[in-house]
């Protein structure tokens, strides 16, 4: 197990095989199992700050610079 939830869901992330994962679910205590997904996304029109970073202002915002070791995580469940 990496780390509990407790104080808005309760659950937890742990790192398993799939073997795990499937005796997992098929526990009548736990609601379901999911894998870890990443997620990209990319947004027209963007507000007129974000549009502002990668100047000139055009109304697309396109960075001009990546780096394959930055990872950020936003995590917004609206609880």
């Amino acid at each position: 197990m990496r780390k509990q939830f407790s104080a808005s869901i309760k659950g937890f992330s742990a790192s398993m095989t799939p073997e795990q994962a499937k005796k997992m679910a098929a526990d009548s205590r736990v609601a379901f199992v999911q894998r870890n997904q990443r997620f990209t996304a990319n947004q027209d029109n963007p507000p007129w700050g974000l549009d502002r970073t990668d100047l000139p202002p055009d109304q697309k915002f396109e960075p001009s610079a990546t780096a394959d070791n930055v990872n950020v995580h936003v995590i917004d469940t609206g609880i």
